[in-house]
Formats: structure tokens, C-alpha cells, sequence
């Protein structure tokens, strides 16, 4: 017991005098590099195909655990989709509905089950040139 003490003793003591030597070699040698990536803004276009069956999910729970029983409630619509064959990316359109007992809660999410299809780059619109006006010029027109 006493050996692992005296261990752990050492190894914080070279740590604190590891961290004071790089402290100091990185106040003299420290310099700071700034990266800025080149970002290419590609904005991304899909169809959405929905179904025209609803699907429902249903769960029940602890009232204390809404959040954790709405996800429940989604994934089991999302295994009624794929039971029936379809499988989808998204619900369109859920609905919750709460059913509250005592410390239970029933929640329940209808919707329509939708896939992504037909993924493209959309195409950049072109930023409207701004518009040139030219204001007459004035002449200095003297009369003489």
C-alpha cells in the first residue's frame, strides 16, 4: 500500500514539473497557426415519397420519461412500416397523443411513413446583378 503511495506521489511530481518545463518552452516557442479551410457551400436536393397508409406506434411508461417514450413510440411506428414491407426515412406529419394514469403515460405518434428518393446537387442560383443607374452628368454651361 505504502509502495503505491510514494508511486503515485512521483508520478504527480514529474507530471507538475513536466507541465512547469512545457510551460515554459511554450511561452518562448508558442506560435499560433490559424487554418481556414476552403468550404464549398453543396446544398444537396431529394423527392420525398410518402405512403398514403398511416402507421402508429404506441408505448407505455413512467410519466418521468416523456422524451425517452416519444422516441419509443417513433421506433415503433417505424417497425410497423417495415412489417408491413415498407421501410421510410421520415414521418411525415406525427402527431402525439398522451394518456396519462397515475405515474404512467401512454404515448402514441401517427403518421405517414416517407422516403427520400432521386438525391442531386441543386444548382446554385445566381445572385441578381445589382441594378446600374446612371445619373445624368452636370455640365457646367455657362452663359455668356
Amino acid at each position: 500500500m505504502l509502495k503505491k503511495i510514494v508511486f503515485m506521489a512521483s508520478v504527480a511530481v514529474a507530471a507538475m514539473m513536466a507541465m512547469g518545463n512545457a510551460g515554459e518552452l511554450t511561452d518562448r516557442t508558442a506560435t499560433r497557426i490559424y487554418l481556414t479551410p476552403d468550404i464549398d457551400d453543396v446544398s444537396s436536393v431529394a423527392e420525398l415519397s410518402v405512403a398514403e397508409k398511416k402507421v402508429m406506434g404506441r408505448v407505455k411508461g413512467k410519466a418521468s420519461y416523456k422524451k425517452v417514450l416519444e422516441k419509443e413510440a417513433l421506433f415503433e411506428a417505424f417497425t410497423q412500416a417495415r412489417s408491413s414491407g415498407a421501410s421510410f426515412d421520415v414521418l411525415v406529419a406525427p402527431t402525439y397523443y398522451y394518456e396519462a394514469s397515475g405515474y404512467d403515460l401512454t404515448v402514441t405518434v401517427v403518421g405517414y411513413p416517407a422516403r427520400y428518393k432521386n438525391f442531386r446537387t441543386a444548382s446554385k442560383p445566381s445572385a441578381p446583378k445589382p441594378a446600374v443607374t446612371e445619373t445624368p452628368s452636370s455640365t457646367n454651361s455657362s452663359e455668356e
